[in-house]
């Protein structure tokens, strides 16, 4: 599937742009994004350990991986490596596509949107909190 202007939703629109931003060298607003980032998770929850876990899994598969891909670059060079296009369609279409979309967002995406959800920042938007928030006041409320 093609992505376009007409059916990029906004979300991703805001991330290619950003993303095009830290290529470019021009990262400022992602890092003060992570800088004010609220966390997203208790450490001292059993979430918190379910998804350390998780992490540890999912990198020990990924180390494996990469030693056996290790293995097989043993002793060659950049000269001996022939890595090619995994994407097919036409590479002016999608500059274009993707200039449609960076003049769509690029007025509202430092004051606008945030990569992360930002302290002192208010959603009414339950769905936006977190599941540790939501443990955390399901806790608190039946103690009350």
């Amino acid at each position: 599937m093609e992505i376009d202007i007409n059916n990029c939703p906004e979300r991703l629109r805001h991330f290619l742009f950003g993303i095009n931003e830290l290529l470019e060298g021009r990262g400022e607003k992602i890092q003060r994004d992570v800088e004010n980032e609220v966390p997203t998770v208790d450490t001292t929850s059993p979430e918190y350990m379910e998804q350390m876990k998780s992490l540890f899994a999912h990198a020990h598969v990924a180390a494996k991986s990469e030693k056996e891909a290790e293995k097989s670059l043993e002793g060659k060079t950049h000269r001996d490596i022939e890595i090619g296009s995994r994407f097919g369609g036409n590479v002016e279409e999608g500059k274009e596509a993707f200039a449609r979309i960076s003049r769509a967002v690029s007025g509202s995406h430092d004051a606008g949107f945030n990569f992360f959800p930002q302290q002192g920042q208010k959603s009414n938007n339950p769905r936006s909190r977190t599941n540790s928030e939501v443990i955390r006041d399901v806790r608190q409320n039946s103690r009350n």
